[in-house]
């Protein structure tokens, strides 16, 4: 059967391919302490001991603290007794998808002892495409919970310093910036407390210059927050080491210290009663983020010791970005994935550290194969740790998430509200006309008609440029997917089930394309049943000739 030639648009069929929290108040003690490790660290450790004369290696009892690439978590007292393996692991507990806060990374995040709260702030939904969002939003989770409070703070930013300051009692936020910039203008040198449910913004004189993207934790020993490094501009990596005690900022002014860093991961360890620093990158010619360090050094009483040349064991490889805390239940440091700027990797591995040892813990299952950015606290001294949040993937195409995982024993009267991944809807891309084929998706230029699997609770964008003669008009969409901003041609795109999206051109002159005057939906739905006529009458003319084999 013969037809007219005509510009057919594909339109993009639909294939199936807990409780609010209360209000803020004192959180009940934890008396409990243990530590855990692995047989083999538990092994080397005896031995060392025996070897120097020290006789079994044991534990001590200090206050601890700990904090990763964006966050920082204050606890109680702990003890560090003997290793044991069985409890390591990641444990999900709010899927990607499922859990109310929005996909992000680089998030402040801080774990705040008087209400037994995880305090989340800011965050970027993407590093590499446009357009982004830098959130000003401020959660706390508890008991499995993400619950939003909606109330005033800081302006939208992402790798800001935050981190709970035990001797002022609040959570302390300084600086970060609006998106991952080389523009040193555009980081703030502000001070922010969180106390009660409310955010204060401190006003200082005195204070460390406009940067983002360092490290930050508590000292218990010395007795103050210890900051260090992070980036003004792509000329200025910073090397200065600052505290925080009683509302008022010091420089130390150290002649002995680590290089200048961007993204390093920093955190008390009580094993050593010494700030831990890994990891960062330092400036180097022709490296745009500079070259990614392996180097650990530990801080105390205003001395910074380079302990790489006396590194036990294996050594994670250098990265920025990685997130780092003490797990107090387990009685060891944590450092999970990360990103090689200098080999263009991104990790996904976790390492522990303790008495000068990293290993590698190779588990299954984990958050992510590659990610960076994520959010890594500890909170009660017998809870294990909670990660929030990263960036997964490479950079051409990240794809940030707002899953929770747990490192360890989960918190106390935590409900497990694990599912398993979204499975991935089938959506279908198109032009109308069919003539004018360009649309992208991620960067990636597609054909009208293809179809990309696409799981929600991901971050996407998609890109319409119109062909010589035409103009853009907007975005059509249906089934379980949606465009952020259907009058702009690139747009986000939102994906809670199979669908599909068409980019609408129409001619200069304003002439939609249309058939005898139809509206684009009417013809659309008459295109549909046309084709759905079409091919029932191919099926059953095909019938009629096939016989049967005699």
């Amino acid at each position: 059967m013969a037809s007219n030639p005509i510009a057919i648009i594909v339109v993009l069929l639909v294939l199936i391919g807990g409780s609010p929290i209360g209000p803020l108040h004192p959180a009940p003690g934890y008396k409990e302490s243990r530590s855990l490790g692995t047989e083999t660290l538990e092994l080397s450790l005896a031995s060392d001991s025996l070897a120097e004369g020290k006789g079994p290696a044991g534990g001590i009892p200090l206050t601890c603290s700990a904090v990763g690439t964006f966050s920082m978590g204050c606890i109680d007292q702990t003890t560090r007794g003997s290793p044991r393996a069985s409890d390591s692991g990641w444990s999900l507990i709010c899927a990607k998808g499922h859990c109310p806060p929005p996909v992000r990374g680089g998030a402040g995040m801080a774990f705040d002892p008087i209400t037994g709260y995880v305090v989340l702030f800011g965050g970027i939904n993407n590093l590499t495409l446009s357009p982004n969002t830098t959130y000003d939003d401020t959660w706390v989770f508890a008991n499995g919970n993400w619950t939003q409070l909606h109330i005033s703070g800081p302006s939208a930013r992402l790798g800001e310093y935050m981190a709970y300051d035990p001797a002022d009692h609040y959570i302390l936020l300084f600086g970060g910036g609006p998106y991952l910039t080389l523009n040193g203008s555009l980081y703030y040198d502000d001070t922010w407390e969180f106390q009660n449910g409310t955010w204060t913004k401190l006003d200082l004189s005195f204070h460390p210059s406009a940067r983002g993207l360092g490290g930050i934790a508590w000292d218990p020993i010395d007795g103050y927050l210890l900051m260090y490094g992070g980036m003004s501009s792509q000329t200025d990596i910073h090397s200065d080491t600052w505290t925080f005690a009683h509302g008022q900022w010091k420089n130390l002014s150290l002649s002995e210290h680590p290089p200048p860093l961007l993204a390093p991961s920093l955190a008390f360890d009580p094993s050593s009663a010494n700030v831990l620093l890994f990891g960062g990158a330092t400036p180097s010619p022709g490296v745009q983020f500079g070259l990614d360090l392996d180097q650990t050094w530990s801080y105390a009483h205003g001395i910074w010791t380079n302990l790489t040349g006396k590194i036990r064991g294996s050594i994670p490889d250098g990265r920025m970005l990685g997130a780092m805390a003490y797990d107090p239940a387990q009685g060891f440091m944590v450092l999970f994935g990360g990103w090689n700027t200098t080999a263009d990797l991104i990790f996904g591995d976790t390492w522990i550290y303790i008495d000068g040892y990293w290993s590698e813990l190779y588990l299954s299952p984990t958050p992510a194969s590659s990610i960076i950015g994520a959010s890594l606290i500890s909170t009660t001294p017998t809870s294990g740790l909670v990660l929030f949040g990263g960036l997964v993937g490479n950079l051409s195409a990240y794809s940030a998430t707002n899953a929770t995982w747990v490192f360890g024993p989960p918190p106390a009267n935590t409900t497990i509200t694990s599912q398993p991944p979204p499975t991935p809807y089938g959506v279908y891309f198109s032009v109308a006309p069919r003539n004018c084929n360009s649309i992208s998706f991620n960067g990636t230029h597609l054909s009208s008609g293809s179809r990309e699997d696409l799981t929600p609770g991901n971050f996407y964008v998609v890109s319409a440029t119109p062909c010589p003669g035409y103009e853009f008009k907007g975005w059509y969409f249906s089934g379980g997917v949606s465009v952020g901003s259907p009058e702009n041609a690139t747009s986000e795109l939102n994906v809670v089930g199979s669908g599909t999206v068409t980019a609408y051109y129409v001619q200069p002159s304003g002439t939609s394309y249309q058939w005898r005057g139809a509206s684009f939906a009417e013809s659309l739905a008459g295109i549909a049943i046309a084709l759905a006529i079409f091919v029932v009458g191919v099926t059953r003319v095909n019938r009629r000739k096939a016989a049967p084999l005699r």
